[in-house]
């Protein structure tokens, strides 16, 4: 015979709840141990203070309450507080201290107290407690005159003056328990799963599964059951993520709510019902989304069909349908060079928090997802031989989740230093286990940080500061076009595709070729923004010759970059060719320049007229003829470039075929 639910027979739960709880936890008053991090929490950052550092964190400093209130009166910076602080006596051995009081008016209330306080102590619900919030969490009991807090409707409570988060947790927590002690628990079958049904298939490193998976939206009976066993199937036999089920059949349940009374049988699913959905979209929904939700909406049918379902055998998307390929083919987008400029300026990065600083720097100067950085183990700098090496999880390869270890300069190496200490600081009494830990609810440090707390974090911190696009309008951040941007400034610098496939753990050079895409736009940009040069004399050269195909020259550009690279210009040698003066561009006709240069000329400029007059100064008269020539040639070109920037003269133009450089 079945137990019944212990929601069916109230009269059981302190019986039942009582056999739960051990004998520490049996007192009216719990006073948790020093070294508890979840009722107890850290320790204040003073020396000699052992009340919980919980009211205030200054960098990677706690404070408790105290001292909390002391520094924000002091004016002083955190090391200069504490290097002064005194130990502040308490009135009593609990002064300051939290205390957890257990007394209740009926057995019921007091069983699940001493539960819940025993389940805090144990890490269930991974969250830092005090006497505050516990206070908050009995007002619930007492505003609501509920012995249970399952009886409790938390909707009905005022937010500010109770724990009405904490409540929801411990609701669902003591309903889990209910339902264990009765011997009833959750099933695929139920129309409402709860996380524990396919906890299972949750992959590591790809955020955490939903919280619940509730069918109860889907009206029609055959449509519900068919959703439930095709997740199901998918999450167990295909290996997707809870997430990407989930995914799958929430856009079902938007197909349904469409249809309406259109859709009663599985036989109503039909190719016109599908493009009459496509058309509905196609104006609403971003065609990257919409590509995505007809690819699912077209997989659950076809599983449907092979499950038995009377589906229309040509209720399906067309392979052109789903790939909208003349919107879908777009390159990714990055951050030009203006735009980083404003990024990377000094008094932008400063409106940064410390945590949020090393966050954007580990990101704009790896490329990694945000989903490896929150991932990054606490260990994860190598330096071998003064060399430094990154070694974080590349959390979207197929195959699963992978190692991946890239070099990185001595200057982020400083960065992931800095933020080691900060992290073993915040957390002394624990071993670290991430480089960018949560830093609220997280008692051990065991936590991860949320990847959408730190998109948006830096979200605001770009429109704070007011950052424009390339166009004018406000700068439109989000932390991938990091990734695209190292990415596509690796392909323009000329590190080859290869090179740049490994660098990202990409699994085909496909993946990879979007960057080299970029690279033909970025040319592009640079051949419209500046369509004449000068030459080594001073002497305009149209970039596109009359009569050569554009497209003929931006080849040209591509290959000769590869080929020569130089600070101060390009070369303009026809690509068959070998250079021979590599050394001596200002002497060669093959070299052509434009305005982007003109700092590092002005630059070569002073120091060749300064090496003349030391070589002057010392009567090295070969070293001044050769410095002077320098100079010579150099205002030739920036006087070149000054009638360039006033207005352009049509009879004074060198073509670029007559050095034999054309395209």
């Amino acid at each position: 015979m079945n137990p019944q639910p212990l929601r069916a027979v109230p009269n059981e739960r302190p019986r039942r709840l009582a056999e739960l709880i051990r004998p520490e936890f049996c007192a009216e008053l719990y006073l948790p141990p020093r070294d508890n991090p979840y009722l107890y929490g850290q320790h204040c950052s003073v020396d000699g203070c052992e009340r919980p550092g919980n009211d205030l964190i200054v960098e990677s400093r706690r404070l408790c309450q105290r001292h909390a209130q002391r520094f924000k009166g002091a004016s002083v910076s955190i090391e200069e507080f504490l290097a002064a602080a005194p130990v502040i006596a308490a009135r009593s051995q609990l002064t300051g201290l939290p205390r957890y009081d257990l007394t209740a008016t009926s057995d019921a209330t007091r069983d699940e107290l001493r539960l819940l306080v025993q389940s805090i102590h144990d890490g269930v619900f991974a969250l830092t407690f005090s006497s505050k919030r516990w206070n908050a969490l009995r007002a619930i009991y007492a505003s609501s005159a509920a012995e249970s807090l399952l009886d409790v409707d938390l909707s009905a409570q005022p937010a500010p003056r109770v724990a009405t988060a904490s409540g929801k947790r411990f609701q669902r927590f003591l309903q889990d328990t209910h339902d264990h002690l009765a011997g009833v628990q959750a099933s695929r079958h139920d129309d409402v799963w709860p996380r524990a049904v396919y906890a299972c298939f949750a992959k590591p490193m790809q955020g955490r599964p939903p919280g619940t998976m509730d069918f109860t939206t889907i009206r029609l009976p055959w449509l519900r059951e068919a959703a439930k066993d095709i997740a199901w199937q998918r999450m167990g036999l295909e290996g997707i993520a809870p997430q990407t089920a989930w995914d799958m059949v929430r856009d079902v349940m938007r197909f349904e709510q469409w249809a309406g009374e259109r859709l009663r049988m599985p036989r109503d699913v039909t190719r016109r019902l599908l493009v009459d959905w496509l058309i509905h979209n196609r104006a609403a929904v971003p065609p990257r989304a919409l590509s995505q939700g007809l690819s699912r909406l077209r997989l659950f049918l076809d599983h449907a069909r092979v499950n038995g379902l009377a589906v229309s055998s040509d209720a399906t998307y067309l392979a052109g349908e789903l790939a909208i390929r003349g919107q879908l083919d777009s390159p990714p987008k990055y951050f030009d060079d203006r735009e980083l400029a404003q990024l990377d300026a000094r008094d932008n990065l400063a409106r940064l928090s410390d945590y949020n600083r090393r966050a954007y720097l580990v990101l704009r100067h790896t490329g990694m997802r945000t989903s490896s950085l929150v991932h990054l183990p606490y260990d994860c700098l190598r330096v071998v031989d003064g060399a430094a090496y990154l070694t974080f999880f590349n959390t979207k390869r197929r195959g699963g989740t992978s190692e991946h270890t890239i070099p990185i300069s001595t200057e982020l190496a400083d960065v992931v230093g800095q933020q080691q200490r900060w992290v073993r600081a915040l957390w002394a009494a624990q071993q670290p286990t991430f480089l960018f830990p949560a830093r609220s609810a997280n008692p051990t440090g065991a936590r991860p940080a949320n990847t959408n707390s730190i998109g948006n974090s830096l979200g605001k911190w770009v429109r704070a500061c007011g950052l424009e696009a390339g166009d004018g309008q406000d700068l439109h951040f989000w932390p991938h076009r990091l990734r695209h941007t190292l990415g596509t400034q690796m392909i323009n610098d000329g590190v080859p595709q290869r090179a740049v496939q490994d660098y990202y753990g990409h699994a085909s050079p496909e993946m990879t070729a979007h960057y080299a895409k970029l690279l033909d736009q970025t040319l592009r940009r640079e051949i419209d923004a500046f369509r004449e040069r000068v030459n080594r004399r001073g002497k305009r050269i149209e970039v596109i010759p009359a009569g050569i195909a554009a497209n003929a020259v931006l080849l040209k550009e591509r290959i000769a970059r590869a080929k020569q690279t130089l600070p101060n210009g390009y070369c303009g040698i026809p690509i068959q060719s070998t250079c021979p003066h590599p050394n001596a561009c200002l002497s060669c006709d093959a070299f052509l320049t434009d305005e982007t240069f003109r700092p590092v000329l002005v630059e070569h400029r002073t120091r060749a007229q300064e090496h003349a007059d030391s070589a002057a100064a010392v009567g090295h008269d070969r070293i001044v003829e050769i410095n002077l020539a320098d100079v010579a040639a150099l205002d030739a070109v920036l006087t070149g470039l000054d009638e360039l920037a006033v207005a352009p003269v049509a009879d004074d133009t060198f073509d670029l075929r007559d050095v034999g450089g054309a395209g």
